[in-house]
C-alpha cells in the first residue's frame, strides 16, 4: 500500500476537483428545477379551483338576478295578494310564462316553487295547488324561520314527498327568498331548485384532482362527485382532521388523508361564503419533478462514473514514471531500509 500511496492522492485529488463539483451542481439543479415545477403545478391548481368558482358563481348570480327581478316586479305583487282562482287565470298564466324564463340550460334551474301561506297555494312547474292540500306543507312553513329573507340551502329529497327537481338526484340546491319582499311580514316562499348533480358536472374538469368539493361556510359538503357525502361535515368525512389549514379566504396547505399525503387548495367566495375546495394527490403534483430527479440521477451516475473511469486512467498514467522509478530504487536499496521508505 506504501507504493500506491500517491496513486492514491491522485485519485482522490482528481475525484475532488471533478466528481464533487458534478455532483453539487447535479443536485443543485434538481432542487431549483423541481421548486419551479412545483410552484407552477401549486399556481395551476389555484387557477383551476378560481376557474370552478367563476363557472359555478356565473350560474349562481344569473339565477339569484333572475329570481330578484321576478320576485321583485309588479306582476309578483299583485299575485302575492290573490288566491288565484278561476278569475286570477290570467296573471296565472303570466306567473307561469315568467317561471318558465327561469328555468333554462344556462341557470341549471330545475324547478321553481311558490308559496303563499296566506292565500293558500303553491305553484310549480305541475301547475297550480292548495297548500293546505300538499303533503309537504309543514315542511315548507318551517322555512319561514330561516335568518335572512334571502339564503341558499340545502335540501334533502328524502324530507319531501313530493319531488323538489325532476332528476333522480337526492339533494337540491336552493334559493329561498321569504315573500313578499317588500314587507316586514313575510308569509310566503320561493324556492329556486338546482341540483346538486348538475353542479357536480361543473366542478368534475379537473383530471388531476382526486376530489373537488363545494362545502358552505360550516364546512358542509353541498357538492360532490358521490351524492352520500353531501350535508356531512368536512372534517366527518376524514379528508382533514381539523379545519386550521383554512386561515384565510384562499391557500394551500398539506394534509395526511387515507394514509396518503394531500395538497389542500380552497377559495372562499364573496358572494354566499362558499367554500371551493380541491384535493389533490402530492405523488401526482411531483411527477414531473420525480422524473427530472430520475434523469438527474441517471446523468450523475453517468457522469460519475466516466469521470472515474478517465481518473483512474490518468492516475495511472501519470503515476507510471514515478512507479517504474521507486521499483529501480528498491531494486537497489538495502534489504534492511527497503520498508522505510516512500515514493
Amino acid at each position: 500500500m506504501k507504493n500506491q500511496s500517491l496513486l492514491t492522492k491522485l485519485i482522490v485529488f482528481a475525484s475532488i476537483i471533478s466528481i464533487i463539483p458534478v455532483i453539487i451542481v447535479g443536485v443543485f439543479s434538481y432542487s431549483q428545477s423541481s421548486k419551479h415545477i412545483q410552484e407552477k403545478v401549486n399556481q395551476e391548481k389555484v387557477e383551476v379551483i378560481r376557474q370552478i368558482q367563476s363557472n359555478v358563481e356565473q350560474v349562481l348570480v344569473t339565477v339569484h338576478h333572475t329570481v330578484s327581478n321576478t320576485i321583485d316586479s309588479s306582476l309578483m305583487e299583485a299575485v302575492i295578494r290573490r288566491p288565484l282562482l278561476g278569475e286570477d287565470f290570467s296573471i296565472y298564466r303570466d306567473l307561469r310564462q315568467e317561471l318558465s324564463n327561469i328555468r333554462s340550460y344556462y341557470t341549471k334551474v330545475d324547478e321553481v316553487i311558490l308559496l303563499n301561506f296566506q292565500e293558500d297555494w303553491l305553484v310549480n312547474n305541475a301547475g297550480l295547488s292548495r297548500l293546505d292540500e300538499h303533503p309537504d306543507k309543514e315542511v315548507y312553513l318551517s322555512y319561514l324561520d330561516l335568518e335572512h329573507n334571502t339564503m341558499w340551502v340545502l335540501l334533502d329529497e328524502e324530507q319531501f314527498e313530493s319531488p323538489l327537481v325532476v332528476s333522480d338526484c337526492p339533494q337540491t340546491i336552493s334559493l329561498v327568498k321569504k315573500l313578499p319582499p317588500k314587507r316586514s311580514s313575510k308569509y310566503g316562499l320561493a324556492f329556486t331548485n338546482i341540483s346538486t348533480c348538475s353542479l357536480a358536472e361543473m366542478i368534475n374538469v379537473d383530471e388531476l384532482s382526486d376530489e373537488v368539493m363545494i362545502t358552505d361556510e360550516q364546512f358542509r359538503i353541498l357538492v360532490h362527485r358521490d351524492p352520500e357525502l353531501i350535508g356531512q361535515s368536512l372534517v366527518d368525512t376524514h379528508y382533514i382532521d381539523s379545519l386550521e389549514g383554512f386561515t384565510g379566504q384562499a391557500g394551500q396547505f398539506n394534509v395526511h388523508s387515507k394514509n396518503y399525503p394531500y395538497a389542500v387548495t380552497y377559495q372562499q367566495s364573496d358572494f354566499n361564503q362558499w367554500y371551493y375546495i380541491s384535493f389533490n394527490s402530492i405523488d401526482i403534483l411531483t411527477r414531473e419533478s420525480k422524473k427530472i430527479g430520475l434523469i438527474t440521477f441517471l446523468m450523475i451516475t453517468f457522469i460519475v462514473l466516466t469521470c472515474s473511469l478517465y481518473i483512474w486512467i490518468i492516475s495511472r498514467k501519470l503515476y507510471s514514471p514515478v512507479n517504474k522509478l521507486v521499483a529501480y530504487l528498491e531494486e537497489r536499496w538495502p534489504n534492511e531500509e527497503k520498508n522505510k521508505k516512500k515514493e
